[in-house]
């Protein structure tokens, strides 16, 4: 079993770090490789991922799990791995979160490390820009796509590109930002209608740019 350990910083706070953790089933879009989660009740995870060519299946148990705190998980079938996250807070407006992994080689779960960084920045810049600071918020999110690029995550790259299309947009960087979320919406193959595809499409349209 290899072991991954990792901490970072988050300008968000606790509640909302610990918040977008714990939404599983949105994993695949920033993880992969991972196809599906499936969340089959409050304990039960059932993970569907492409390994070396090959699907492969299984299921992990959610063996702790503190609101706001931590939650450990372990495969209780298939690929082996475990895992801890805890959350702490650092002040009204600042959260530490770290991760404890433990996975099989093979396994695709060494991505989940990078979630750290990609789910951080991104909540960092939505309080960034909600705080009024847009240079910040711009400087978070480009972080975030750079890790969504970097891990082959076309999808959340686009979620996120799309929020700095916007900022961008409405200081008058038109061009940039069509430039941007046009790149980013091209790799998406399928799935055309989904959420993430058509506020990107409505975006480009509202700039005057057909997607």
């Amino acid at each position: 079993m290899e072991c991954i350990e990792k901490t970072i910083e988050v300008e968000s706070p606790l509640n909302k770090v610990y918040n977008q953790w714990t939404q599983f089933e949105d994993f695949p879009k920033f993880m992969e490789g991972v196809e599906r989660v499936q969340q089959l009740d409050n304990k039960r995870l059932h993970w569907v991922a492409h390994i070396g060519g090959k699907r492969k299946e299984w299921d992990a148990e959610i063996f702790e799990q503190v609101p706001d705190e931590r939650v450990a998980w372990r495969s209780i079938s298939g690929a082996r791995n475990s895992g801890i996250v805890t959350f702490e807070p650092l002040g009204e407006n600042r959260t530490r979160v770290s991760l404890k992994l433990n996975y099989d080689p093979e396994g695709v779960m060494e991505n989940v490390a990078e979630i750290l960084g990609l789910v951080g920045r991104r909540i960092e810049g939505d309080l960034m820009l909600a705080r009024g600071d847009a240079a910040a918020a711009q400087a978070c999110w480009r972080r975030a796509i750079d890790i969504a690029r970097a891990q082959g995550a076309a999808s959340w790259e686009l979620r996120v590109t799309t929020r700095l299309a916007g900022l961008l947009f409405g200081r008058g960087s038109r061009d940039e930002a069509i430039s941007l979320l046009a790149a980013a919406l091209a790799p998406i193959d399928g799935g055309r209608d989904t959420a993430d595809v058509v506020a990107a499409g409505s975006l480009l349209r509202k700039m005057g740019e057909n997607p």
